[in-house]
């Protein structure tokens, strides 16, 4: 068992409670942890064999850049719904940072997603 992260993800996105954020884009910072069975790609060195993690930062952007939610905690659900999609990842934390909504201070979520 293996963990595949991509951190320090910065993705711009509408998503929010009060008018100012639904006005207009705020940058979130992402962090993404999965679990996967990589022994297969430890042999054979072949990212076929594992979980190619530009296809996950490819799906958190997506979703940021997307539809708009009011909680980070829907966003980063969302995310972890669509990683979840490939059969290969056990389980999956998201964790979302909106960077620049304080003056002093960062609010964010963290979210953990086992298949079940």
């Amino acid at each position: 068992m293996s963990t595949i992260f991509v951190r320090n993800l910065i993705v711009s996105g509408i998503h929010g409670v009060n008018a100012k954020e639904q006005e207009r884009e705020q940058p979130f910072r992402i962090a993404i942890e999965l679990e996967a069975d990589t022994a297969k790609a430890e042999k054979s060195d072949d990212l076929a064999d594992t979980i190619n993690y530009k296809e996950v930062k490819d799906i958190a952007e997506s979703v940021v850049r997307g539809p708009s939610f009011f909680l980070l905690e829907a966003l980063a659900n969302r995310i972890a719904e669509k990683i979840l999609e490939n059969p290969r990842i056990l389980s999956v934390q998201v964790s979302i940072e909106k960077m620049k909504i304080w003056d002093n201070g960062v609010p964010g979520v963290v979210i953990k997603k086992q298949r079940s």
